[in-house]
């Protein structure tokens, strides 16, 4: 049997892995960064079951064309990724570890199913925005600009070039529009934990941090929100165990649609490359 002395954590030891003159404040640094990323992971949980729940309580039919269209488009998309991949959809499925389809029947049925809860879950966001009369500022967009530029690895100058050139700039605004829809439901509903305390989102930054409210602004009346979020069921459900894993970031491996829906978590991964093999994924955006 093998051992290996490891080191101690100590200030020495701070300063030559860290930023950091002394341990403890690397310590704190890192339970800092575990704590934001599970914030970030319960809202999107949080995300998901308000969502879902949205999706059941309001009834209405899809076009057929429409679901036809749609589901041809994320197909071919898929299929373009596997090509410049050199994967066939076969091999995809078994080299992916986190691809629950065991055949690509299997796949393929999961893919229509997501793009008709895609279709739903955008037209219903869309509805609400245009109620609540939500807009999209520039420097929301710029956000967005950013955000997607750290998810495909590229500057903000490449996607903001890529925006004027496939002519973007009204689909991403409405994706940042639909995200601010959601965003406000889920902070008006109530989310309940394993442990039966509620979760307050309202304050949840996207990179985990949570903001101050003065007091004049915690008092403020209930919003549109909080009536929209009341006619549908409360989220009695732990977002830590019972709502579905938001989609895996740059390391995933599962095959991606082009992101023509709103919310993220409604998009199938686009195949990552393992090693040499996998493609990488547009995230954000659709391939074109």
């Amino acid at each position: 049997m093998q051992s290996q002395d490891l080191p101690d954590v100590d200030d020495e030891f701070a300063q030559l892995v860290s930023e950091f003159d002394t341990a403890e404040e690397m310590l704190a640094d890192l339970r800092d960064n575990l704590e934001r990323l599970a914030r970030i992971d319960q809202a999107n949980k949080a995300r998901e079951s308000v969502l879902a729940k949205l999706i059941e309580a309001t009834e209405f039919e899809l076009p057929e064309a429409l679901i036809t269209a749609e589901q041809e488009s994320r197909r071919q998309s898929i299929e373009q990724q596997l090509s410049a991949a050199g994967l066939t959809i076969e091999q995809y499925l078994d080299e992916a570890e986190d691809e629950d389809a065991q055949t690509p029947e299997e796949f393929w049925a999961d893919i229509n199913n997501r793009v008709v809860e895609g279709l739903r879950s955008q037209i219903i966001l869309d509805k609400y925005a245009e109620d609540a009369e939500l807009q999209v500022g520039q420097s929301e967009l710029t956000e967005l600009i950013f955000a997607k530029a750290q998810q495909n690895g590229t500057s903000p100058e490449q996607e903001l070039q890529h925006m004027m050139e496939h002519d973007h700039a009204a689909e991403w605004m409405g994706e940042v529009r639909r995200g601010k829809a959601l965003g406000e439901l889920v902070a008006a509903a109530k989310i309940i934990d394993a442990e039966g305390n509620e979760i307050d989102l309202s304050r949840l930054n996207n990179d985990g941090t949570v903001s101050e409210l003065a007091d004049d602004e915690a008092d403020e009346a209930p919003s549109a929100a909080e009536e929209a979020a009341d006619q549908t069921a409360e989220t009695e459900q732990a977002p830590a165990e019972e709502a579905k894993p938001a989609a895996k970031k740059r390391t995933s491996k599962k095959a991606e649609a082009a992101d023509e829906q709103a919310p993220a978590e409604d998009e199938k991964p686009a195949p990552k490359k393992r090693t040499t093999k996998k493609a990488e994924a547009d995230k954000a955006e659709p391939v074109e």
